[in-house]
């Protein structure tokens, strides 16, 4: 489970450890979906690799069930957002013509379409800015539902997520930025998710390479589909 944590910079972050039942692939995944969606600027929470003090080895975190010790490797950090509420969107995405989610909805679902999340999408609508949506918790993505990192392809029912439904028409130009962002997704990519696991994570390259490499080979999928969500969308 994770836990809520002060970091030095004096702002608070949801952690999670790379020792967890979740296994190692949760937080790297946690790592190359933030660095995915700052890419591409859909609404991801601002992260940081999360250095656990000395003093902090061995401490329990957690009660009952669900108390562990943290055993001094480095855990990832999600910002918190103190006004944020959960959401699970299943059949329709909400607050879409609320504050400025007409913009973030088609980047949330090109990241979810190139991330391949499954049925594994939660968001955080921010209470106190008109439900500003942000997408959170990305442990699962990358086809990780079942065995981690099964990187189904695009013709095989896992290789395609099921998303939530739009009710409201969202402006053209908004789609076409959603499809252009994809654009800032290359083979560099590797490399920047790489650079900034932890080598205490003891994840190897290529394992990276491999990642990165599912993920380019949506690109023209996920362009197609959010085209064509923005041809058959609802119109006013």
């Amino acid at each position: 489970m994770p836990f809520i944590g002060t970091a030095s910079d004096g702002h608070d972050y949801w952690c999670k450890r790379v020792n967890s039942n979740h296994e190692r692939e949760a937080v790297v995944n946690e790592v190359a979906a933030s660095i995915i969606g700052h890419r591409i600027k859909a609404n991801v929470r601002e992260w940081k690799i999360v250095t656990v003090p000395d003093w902090m080895t061995g401490h329990p975190v957690g009660e009952g069930q669900y108390c562990y010790r943290l055993d001094g490797r480095p855990l990832f950090g999600s910002l918190d957002l103190h006004t944020g509420v959960l959401k699970r969107p299943e059949n329709v995405i909400p607050h879409v013509t609320e504050d400025s989610n007409d913009r973030h909805v088609p980047k949330l679902l090109a990241l979810w379409m190139m991330c391949n999340v499954e049925e594994d999408i939660q968001v955080l609508a921010d209470e106190a800015n008109d439900n500003t949506l942000w997408s959170i918790d990305h442990g699962f993505w990358f086809d990780s539902w079942g065995p981690p990192w099964g990187f189904s392809e695009l013709d095989t029912l896992a290789g395609k997520p099921r998303l939530p439904r739009l009710r409201e028409e969202i402006s053209q130009q908004h789609w076409e930025h959603a499809i252009d962002s994809l654009d800032a997704l290359d083979s560099s990519l590797a490399e920047e998710i790489f650079s900034q696991i932890p080598a205490e994570w003891q994840v190897k390259e290529f394992e990276i390479e491999k990642l990165s490499r599912y993920v380019l080979s949506r690109v023209d999928y996920t362009k197609s589909e959010l085209r064509r969500m923005q041809e058959n969308q609802p119109r006013r």
